[in-house]
């Protein structure tokens, strides 16, 4: 789909110098190129009974849940293979890494939500007496949001130590997918029987939510069914949210405003940001499952991704900085910084003795810094100084 601002361009188009029209011309057909090279690339051969909750391992995999089959399952990037993690006699659906890197799972027709390790050896069970829980998020404190379509509800349990299951809403006709903002002050929700998605504040010292209001509505694309089939939801750095919904992916800028639509062949039921560069959606049907790459962009995984809160005494810091991808393969980091301006970037060892200061680009409201091969995989400390003198440290992680 061709957006607002393609059609203004090509409307003033008539107005300018031949030089401006040939520059212009170039970024248009560019603009048109990408557009056109976002197109679902199928994986799989139809040998799935009810592919959902894909999620990337931060590696080389992706695991999704197949409903039917009663299966885990996982799809490796490199290697373009799919093969069984292990098998899930409950059913599960909504699929999400913690911080350890173990699975928390929407254990669906056994109404609870455990800790799994990749191999579906059950570790904890964080909360139980669910009607079928469908989607899941983690918010930075280990918190975990929950939807129950089939009640209406969404269900917010508290992290460690405690670990209490709570409804927080109960106003949506079947919450489905969830997800938080890449700011984490929001929680998004898309309602299967509406066209509207719709979003939450969330308090950060309870998990809370409150002020439900309108994002974004959704269009439909195929009227076989009187309502919008909203599932599964992503998002990028830039805030855009990428929705699955009957046989589209819908895309919105972060006020809401839809920025593109991708047909695909079937309905599709979830979605997920993976690959070392975080540029491409792995997408779930109930049958199938695809890619789509989409060049420029960079997908938010949660928890990982959401702003690091300041390793300094100074509780007083004016900045939050988000890094990505981290942990990072390459050793390269990206840094939203906005319109803040960067004086020194120095990296320290997990013991705060200073590595050395590293050069960065910038590009728009993030810069790249190239860490170097030669750091061994670990944790480290990252120091931005701004042009103010204030510093912002946040932990990293190279593999």
């Amino acid at each position: 789909m061709i957006n607002r601002q393609f059609h203004k361009s090509i409307i003033s188009y008539k107005n300018l110098t031949m030089r401006t029209k040939l520059h212009l011309l170039t970024i248009l057909l560019g603009s048109c190129l990408q557009i056109f090279a976002q197109t679902p690339v199928k994986l799989s051969s139809g040998q799935f009974g009810f592919a959902e909750g894909p999620v990337w391992d931060r590696d080389d995999k992706i695991y999704f849940s197949d409903i039917q089959t009663r299966k885990v399952e996982i799809y490796s990037i490199t290697d373009n293979t799919f093969s069984t993690a292990y098998t899930a006699t409950g059913r599960t659906n909504g699929l999400m890494f913690d911080k350890d890197m173990n699975l928390i799972v929407c254990e669906f027709q056994r109404g609870e939500v455990t800790e799994k390790t990749t191999t579906g050896v059950l570790l904890e069970t964080y909360a139980n007496g669910f009607t079928n829980p469908n989607d899941l998020c983690i918010d930075k404190e280990g918190g975990i949001y929950v939807s129950t379509p089939n009640t209406k509800e969404i269900y917010y349990i508290s992290p460690e130590p405690n670990r209490t299951k709570t409804l927080i809403d109960n106003t949506l006709n079947f919450p489905n997918g969830v997800i938080i903002s890449n700011d984490g002050k929001t929680l998004i929700v898309s309602d299967s029987q509406s066209y509207d998605i719709y979003k939450f504040d969330i308090n950060p010292s309870t998990g809370l939510i409150s002020n439900k209001s309108v994002f974004a509505t959704l269009t439909d694309y195929d009227n076989t069914d009187t309502r919008s089939l909203a599932d599964g939801m992503a998002i990028d750095t830039n805030g855009n949210l990428y929705v699955t919904a009957k046989k589209s992916l819908q895309i919105f800028d972060a006020s809401g405003t839809k920025i593109n639509s991708i047909a695909f062949d079937e309905n599709i039921t979830n979605c997920t940001f993976g690959g070392s560069d975080l540029s491409t959606l792995f997408v779930t049907a109930p049958n199938d499952f695809y890619k789509i790459d989409f060049t420029g962009v960079t997908g938010f995984q949660h928890p990982f991704d959401l702003p690091e809160s300041s390793l300094s005494l100074d509780k007083n810091e004016k900045y939050s900085f988000n890094i990505f991808p981290n942990p990072s393969a390459d050793h390269i980091v990206n840094i939203e910084v906005g319109n803040t301006e960067i004086d020194e970037i120095i990296l320290y060892n997990n013991l705060g003795a200073k590595i050395g200061s590293y050069n960065f680009e910038r590009f728009n409201n993030s810069i790249k810094v190239d860490l170097g091969t030669n750091l061994k995989s670990n944790i480290y400390i990252l120091t931005l100084t701004t042009k103010d003198g204030s510093a912002v440290h946040n932990k990293i992680v190279l593999k």
